[in-house]
């Protein structure tokens, strides 16, 4: 079952992410967002590397 949660839900998940990356050993997070999740990332610390792809120092 695919559940939709909106924007709200999507926020509450994308915050939870850095941890569970953390508690996985993850020493950073790389990806590369659309233009319009792109403020999103941001607003979540992400930042933009010389390339398309954006990182999370964690």
């Amino acid at each position: 079952m695919i559940a939709v949660v909106g924007v709200r839900g999507t926020r509450a998940c994308l915050d939870e992410l850095p941890a569970w990356f953390r508690e996985r050993g993850a020493g950073q997070v790389m990806l590369t967002a659309s233009p319009e999740a792109e403020p999103l990332y941001v607003c979540l610390g992400f930042v933009h590397k010389p390339d398309p792809t954006m990182i999370l120092k964690l």
